[in-house]
């Protein structure tokens, strides 16, 4: 299981999938406010348009900080060079692996 998840072939991702990057690097960005900006916005590439003024009308004194597009595709590119791929919640294979941790995870 694991040689598979850690066998990828050259991927190209998805703008949605360097979006998801983008926002859940994005400053102050933890998995709860992520999937709550996902509910609310519907998508990353919106929520990560909406978020700095969000954050400014939520008490923030400065808008958050979206991680850039160039850092997001150069982490993907270094974990290119490392064989490995990113799976995210609307990855394919994303329910099927976790599926298989789940079933071999040892407690």
């Amino acid at each position: 299981m694991l040689k598979e998840l850690f066998s990828a072939p050259k991927i190209s991702y998805n703008i949605e999938t360097i979006n998801i990057l983008r926002l859940i690097r994005s400053e102050n960005i933890g998995p709860k406010i992520f999937f709550s900006l996902i509910k609310l916005f519907g998508d990353a590439a919106t929520a990560i348009d909406n978020v700095p003024d969000f954050s400014l009308r939520g008490g923030k004194s400065k808008p958050i900080k979206i991680f850039s597009k160039s850092d997001a595709e150069k982490e993907l590119e270094l974990l290119e060079k490392d064989n490995a791929k990113i799976i995210t919640y609307k990855s394919p294979e994303y329910q099927n692996y976790y599926l298989k941790f789940m079933i071999h995870r040892q407690y």
